[in-house]
């Protein structure tokens, strides 16, 4: 996986533009380059998004998979990482629908099976407190969480409005509801911590 330091980013509409064109081509050079100016960042994303990074690998490589297959009936109406983007987005929300109804069919089937959503991947982060952000992003509704990793992620809300089919209105909302719960937990952590401290002595 690539250095995360070293993360690419396609250089602007003109060039996506161009690297399309070379790509519906059936320029093999034209692919590898989307791939790797792509995927790392891509992958960040969803490892935030999923809480797994081996879960996250597989997605990525479906959808860019997906994504090659289908350029063909790309039109461009969106720039090219905004379309595999949102193709990487669509199938990483499948895969969490479908890891909560496997979870939901376990309880049922045994009610004395955990019944506690198991916390993301920790050995990510690169602080204790980017770890609890991680934990406490892990609790927001899955709407909400989204706005928030892509707006992280430096997307505009027009940009996610375009990507999600979901009003640029609302996408505002969303994040400044979740950012407004975020304050709320983190305020609520830093209580619960001092009281142990306090306990303690």
């Amino acid at each position: 996986m690539a250095d995360r330091s070293t993360v690419q980013y396609l250089p602007g509409a003109a060039y996506e533009r161009a690297l399309f064109s070379r790509m519906q081509a059936g320029e093999e050079a034209a692919f590898r380059e989307a791939y790797d100016a792509l995927a790392p960042r891509l992958l960040h994303l969803l490892e935030r998004y999923l809480g797994c990074a081996a879960l996250a690998e597989e997605v990525l490589q479906e959808s860019f998979a997906t994504a090659f297959r289908r350029i063909g009936s790309f039109r461009g109406e969106a720039q090219l990482s905004t379309w595999i983007t949102a193709i990487a987005l669509r199938r990483a929300h499948n895969v969490l629908r479908a890891e909560a109804r496997r979870e939901k069919s376990e309880r049922a089937v045994d009610p004395r099976s955990e019944t506690s959503d198991p916390l993301p991947d920790d050995s990510l982060a690169s602080s204790e407190e980017t770890a609890l952000l991680e934990k406490l992003l892990a609790t927001l509704p899955e709407e909400t969480r989204l706005a928030l990793l892509l707006t992280a992620d430096g997307l505009t809300a027009q940009q996610i409005s375009d990507m999600t089919h979901v009003p640029r209105g609302t996408i505002l909302s969303r994040i400044f509801r979740g950012r407004l719960t975020l304050g709320k937990l983190l305020g609520q952590d830093g209580m619960r911590r001092s009281t142990h401290r306090g306990s303690r002595r």
